[in-house]
């Protein structure tokens, strides 16, 4: 969707975004809008999802994440972007109340987290957990704070086992973060 949605934009066909985009990313909004549950904070929290490539420490499989950043991040995104192509839409006030009490993406000493409970902690060539930063683009990097954070985040991902799951795709998406961050 972020894809398709770049794709609409760069064209500047606001038609294709309502008739084509929306009606795909309004179905996506409800699966993530039905797996919501506010908590004990008063955030809306993710149940355990996946997050790409990220295996729990001894098992074979990927490991499932409460409040996994990737989806946290994918979440807050699409509700945003319906937003801005359909603002008057029906769900449209269900969307901003979404995101208005949407929890933040878990951080941890190194920064971001994979989910609420698991820190970066093994090298995997895929930024799932930046995912927020790039490409979707969510940060305020006018923010010190966010900046600092950002940072120390890329610079754990890429230290972590001395990188040794780091693959090109890991440094193209590296180098575009070092970039936004100038």
């Amino acid at each position: 969707l972020h894809n398709y949605w770049l794709h609409y934009r760069y064209e500047g066909d606001d038609t294709a975004l309502r008739e084509k985009w929306a009606p795909k990313a309004q179905r996506v909004a409800r699966e993530y809008l039905d797996l919501l549950e506010k908590g004990h904070d008063g955030r809306l929290h993710l149940p355990p999802m996946e997050s790409p490539e990220y295996w729990r420490a001894g098992e074979d499989k990927m490991g499932l994440f409460a409040d996994s950043s990737y989806n946290l991040a994918l979440c807050r995104w699409l509700l945003t972007a319906l937003l801005a192509v359909d603002p008057e839409n029906e769900d449209a006030t269900a969307w901003r109340a979404a995101l208005d009490d949407l929890a933040d993406p878990p951080l941890g000493e190194d920064g971001l987290m994979i989910g609420a409970d698991q820190p970066v902690e093994a090298s995997h060539r895929h930024y799932s957990h930046l995912v927020g930063f790039y490409p979707l683009h969510l940060e305020d990097l006018a923010d010190p704070s966010r900046r600092d954070l950002l940072r120390r985040s890329l610079d754990h991902w890429l230290s972590v086992d001395d990188g040794e799951k780091l693959t090109g795709y890991s440094w193209t998406g590296a180098a575009a973060m070092f970039a936004a961050l100038g």
